[in-house]
């Protein structure tokens, strides 16, 4: 019999706990300008805890799976310079690493225990240069930061969403359309400028979903950014791509400020006629702050899936996963997404 809902829950908490609070110690934002992908280099330690949890490690053997897995670490961001594929192979190899040192743990092979603070070649100061320790620990045990994860609505970088929610209330309010406007100005961190704010070309799906302007193209044209805007055909649409072209990605030190800590966006619209309409987004709707209810969550689930799974198992997928606490074995979750 594999394990119940309950504990496969537990698991999941002990990998995003673990996750989000190495990527905090490490200066999450000037890792990031460092060119890493902190999926591909966090993601390791976060597949090690839940493995970890899971088999029931002991203190020195996780200690060993964490080293082992952060041993593994990797993930660039060059993939914006060209379009790759590279950013999903990130996600997957980094959960493989995790519980490849998970495995090697209970099996006596022992990893670095030091593998955050070694003053050579430890993770954190290997990837960054604004390490701060104390974070991985604060509040550890009473403040769970897995339960401050966003769900993305939109199938582009989370950086943009705040974004798209700016220009959506600013259309809707104002009765804008695209033939009235100028220019858009997007007024942005350092690190998002750098990640999502390069001069937009159609080289691939992947390079469009992190365009900031193509994001809001899209959106603009069509009212949506669902996977169906981000397909090979509608990423050279002629249309959206001239709307890109009047987008503008430009540095503002109040949301530089507060980033990484709210991926926070303002957005400017400037109409030929000289008007000019600004607003600030804080928190995107996906967010715990401006969380997604279970319907939608499913229904973005639907989407997803439903290019490769057929309706009556997703529906026994939802229906699996809305009574996850109570499942007595997680494989009856677990057959139904191979």
């Amino acid at each position: 019999m594999g394990e119940n809902g309950k504990a496969a829950l537990t698991a999941m908490v002990a990998g995003y706990e673990t996750m989000i609070r190495v990527s905090l110690a490490t200066g999450p934002n000037a890792s990031r300008l460092k060119g890493w992908h902190l999926t591909g280099t966090t993601g390791t330690f976060g597949a090690a805890a839940a493995a970890g949890n899971l088999l029931r490690l002991n203190q020195d053997k996780m200690a060993s799976a964490l080293g082992m897995a952060g041993t593994q670490s990797a993930g660039l961001w060059a993939f914006t310079a060209d379009g790759a594929m590279s950013k999903r192979f990130h996600a997957g190899r980094s959960s493989q690493s995790g519980i490849m040192g998970a495995l090697l743990a209970q099996k006596g092979y022992k990893g670095p225990t030091q593998i955050l603070e070694a003053e050579d070649g430890g993770f954190c100061r290997a990837t960054s240069d604004q390490v701060d320790f104390a974070l991985a620990l604060d509040g550890l045990g009473k403040r769970f930061l897995s339960g401050e994860v966003n769900i993305k609505p939109y199938a582009c970088c989370a950086s943009a969403h705040s974004a798209i929610d700016a220009l959506r209330d600013l259309i809707q309010a104002h009765k804008i359309v695209p033939p009235d406007i100028e220019r858009i100005f997007i007024k942005t961190a350092r690190g998002v400028k750098v990640q999502c704010g390069f001069p937009y070309e159609p080289l691939s799906v992947l390079q469009a979903q992190m365009s900031l302007q193509y994001s809001t193209a899209v959106f603009l044209s069509e009212g949506k950014a669902l996977v169906e805007q981000f397909s090979d055909e509608k990423i050279s649409d002629p249309k959206i791509l001239e709307l890109a072209k009047r987008v503008e990605v430009v540095l503002d030190d109040e949301i530089e400020k507060i980033y990484p800590e709210r991926f926070a966006n303002k957005v400017e619209i400037l109409l030929k006629s000289g008007e000019r309409f600004e607003t600030r987004v804080d928190f995107a709707k996906g967010s715990s702050e401006r969380p997604m209810s279970f319907e939608e969550v499913a229904e973005k689930f639907e989407s997803l899936a439903g290019r490769v799974i057929a309706k009556r198992r997703i529906d026994a997928i939802v229906e699996t996963i809305e009574k996850i606490e109570k499942l007595d074995d997680i494989r009856k979750l677990t057959r139904l997404l191979e």
